[in-house]
């Protein structure tokens, strides 16, 4: 009668998939009796099954020496067929067991120094795939680990072949005595013979000894093996936990931060991207640009936009690639994001202009603008990551993921976010202010063990951790390789970008030296402190008797102001002084795009440092009041033969109609109505017909 495989009490265990278990122990003191010639002969010369059912193959028992012959037959192990032309050697039938084990053992040899390829296979072989992964599941729950195993993946050697295993499972089976078989299997260095271990551990019952060691096996933090030359029979931990755990007990001390000199060529003070949104954004503000029906810049706009972006230094392209498309399309990327700009399309054209944002955003002191930015990049762009802040799709949250929410990313709420925002912040405020430091040793402290802040404070089995909604396991060196990539791109592309670091070369190329800037907290929503203003963020405007208008200094206020009316001349934002140029054509096309005629004058009068040149002043007022609006409206012209048709068309049309001449007559309409028409034609009037009057004509057939 076949067992039920839907009863539970009628499978075998999840470990006795090719041979049970609890048949073996009896053997292995028969193994252990056995001789080394004894032992080679039946690895050797006799046939080892891979399944309990295969009919076993008789050996020659020519083959065998007479001594150890005899002691497999003493032990059991074999018998010898007397049938047949010659005598041979068959395998005994409660052997079986004991055999397929050693054949598992031979094939794999996982106490080998190269077992991670043959894990997988042995695991396979040896263990019903479901049911093992359910146990282990058990053993990572009762650890705390928020992750599931999946045999068929490779997060299998990602547990079982690291150095936390062990102590895991011996925690999930309880009990004193499964941990004190690990201590002797580890301070035997790694692996001892089998039959020692009752041995080693006095006071205890050998078979209690037996039963723990059997546990440690059957969920894997143990394995078995054979001695290459007496094939003995070995239990030990997998060479890769031995060398993490060694590992663990070895790490370096948390690396210190070292000062480095001063850099002869650091990077930019204010970043880049803060800086080449005001130059940009100014010249909008002096005219808009033309785009092509992609969205990009046509090439001579992009001449006129590049000219005016701050030089970097040489080194700066060895350590940031930047963005693949350009400098400039990147910060007109940032512009339409912050809605500083938008696109506007005029019949077949399509243009880049200011938004009134963006000229409030221009009107804000130097330090204002970086926090009005900064503001934007904290609010939440996608709702399962904090991509828009990090510029990176890393995720860290305190709550314990559901087991049916392990393979998604769940929606993060803003409360959910902020550890991690708040893990970091911690974590770069131990660089002191405006040192230069090395950032690889920065990176390596950051994220060494506890301190790594993607683990939030908590023990790496606490956290969740996901990377583009990929679920890390609660591994040091996973996260520690998530923590390096998180502030990899943090200071690639948000730090230094944005003005929080500085950045500046080493002699070792690829390196580089960060210092912290003060503005570092006002990025994280933190308030800053308030800086005393330099002379040089202090703007002194000069207007000169030949409209030339000279703006010295970095606060970009009077440049907002100055820049609709006046055409740029020299300089740029990034280099403290910029020349404009103040021209009719300048002021008529500031008062056609909106601003008053008396505005302009008046901003001219309160940024002037001094008083504002008499000649200056009467030309830029003769310049608007020379200026008049006009209006525009549709109208028919009709057309007369003489003086007297003229007449009645007029009287026809009353007094709406208007006499340009003796035979010219306006009527202020896009078109002539069927009223007016029909008093035109009252008074014999003929209008021409138009062509939409006529007949229609049939299409003809192809």
């Amino acid at each position: 009668m076949q067992p039920d495989l839907w009863d539970n009490r009628a499978r075998p265990a999840f470990h006795d998939k090719a041979y049970r278990r609890a048949a073996v122990a009896a053997w292995d003191e028969r193994w252990h009796a056995l001789s080394l010639a004894a032992r080679r002969a039946f690895l050797h010369e006799v046939e080892l099954p891979y399944e309990r059912d295969v009919a076993p193959l008789p050996a020659l028992r020519e083959r065998f020496p007479a001594a150890a012959l005899q002691e497999l037959v003493a032990a059991g192990f074999v018998s010898v067929r007397e049938s047949g032309r010659r005598p041979c050697v068959v395998r005994a039938p409660e052997a079986v067991d004991f055999a397929i084990r050693l054949l598992l053992v031979l094939d794999h040899r996982l106490l080998s120094d190269n077992e991670a390829d043959r894990l997988q296979y042995y695991v396979h072989r040896a263990f019903a795939t479901y049911d093992l992964g359910q146990a282990i599941q058990r053993v990572l729950e009762g650890a705390g680990a928020a992750a599931r195993l999946d045999l068929f993946g490779n997060l299998l050697p990602l547990y079982l072949a690291r150095g936390r295993w062990p102590d895991m499972v011996a925690r999930y089976l309880g009990g004193t005595l499964t941990g004190k078989v690990l201590e002797v299997v580890e301070a035997a260095g790694g692996a001892l013979p089998l039959h020692e271990l009752p041995a080693r551990l006095p006071g205890h019952d050998p078979a209690a000894v037996r039963a723990a060691l059997d546990q440690l096996v059957t969920h894997l933090a143990l394995f078995e093996g054979l001695e290459p030359d007496t094939f003995e029979l070995l239990v030990g931990l997998l060479p890769s936990v031995r060398a993490d755990r060694e590992r663990a007990r070895n790490t370096p001390p948390r690396p210190e931060l070292q000062i480095a000199l001063a850099p002869t060529d650091p990077g930019p003070e204010g970043g880049t991207v803060v800086p080449d949104l005001r130059a940009v954004l100014f010249e909008l503000a002096a005219g808009r640009a033309r785009l092509r029906t992609n969205g990009s810049l046509f090439h001579k706009e992009e001449e006129r936009f590049e000219r005016l972006l701050a030089p970097l230094p040489a080194w700066w392209q060895g350590l940031f690639a930047g963005p693949p498309d350009g400098r400039l399309a990147d910060v007109l990327r940032w512009a339409r994001l912050f809605q500083f700009v938008h696109d506007r399309r005029e019949g077949q054209g399509r243009w880049v202009e200011l938004t009134p944002e963006g000229r409030g955003w221009l009107g804000l002191e130097a330090e204002e603008q970086y926090e009005a930015v900064y503001e934007v990049l904290r609010g939440p762009l996608a709702p399962t990551a904090d991509l828009l802040f990090l510029a990176s799709e890393l995720t860290a949250v305190r709550e314990q993921a559901p087991t049916h929410e392990l393979y998604r990313a769940s929606v993060l709420a803003p409360e959910q976010r902020q550890p991690l925002r708040d893990a970091l912040l911690a974590c770069l405020r131990e660089l002191p202010p405006g040192a230069f430091v090395p950032l690889a040793g920065f990176v390596a402290r950051a994220t060494h063990g506890p301190h790594n802040p993607v683990l939030l404070g908590l023990t790496p089995e606490q956290a969740t951790v996901r990377v583009g909604g990929r679920l890390l396991p609660p591994l040091e060196d996973h996260l520690e390789d998530a923590g390096r990539q998180l502030l990899r791109f943090f200071f690639e592309y948000r730090l230094v970008p944005f003005g929080a670091v500085r950045v500046a070369p080493t002699e070792k190329p690829g390196r580089s030296l960060i210092a912290r800037q003060p503005r570092l907290d006002a990025l994280f929503g933190q308030s800053a402190p308030k800086a005393t203003r330099r002379a040089a963020d202090v703007a002194r405007v000069v207007v000169q008797p030949d409209f030339s208008v000279i703006v010295i200094g970095l606060n970009p206020a009077p440049l907002a102001e100055l820049a609709p009316f006046c055409e740029r001349a020299a300089g740029s934002v990034g280099e403290g002084a910029m020349t404009y140029k103040l021209t009719r054509a300048s002021v008529v096309r500031a008062v056609a795009d909106g601003l008053p005629p008396e505005e302009i004058v008046a901003r001219l009068e309160r940024h002037a440092s001094g008083r504002l040149p008499a000649n200056v002043a009467r030309e830029v007022r003769g310049w608007c009041d020379w200026i008049r609006p006009i209006s525009a409206s549709p109208a028919v012209l009709l057309r007369c033969p003489d003086r007297a048709a003229a007449d009645r068309v007029q009287s026809a049309l009353g007094r709406r109609a208007e006499r340009l001449g003796d035979t010219i007559v306006v009527f202020p309409e896009a078109q002539l109505g069927s009223a007016e028409k029909q008093k035109l034609l009252a008074q014999g009037l003929l209008l021409p017909r138009e062509s939409g009057e006529g007949p229609k004509r049939k299409k003809r057939r192809k």
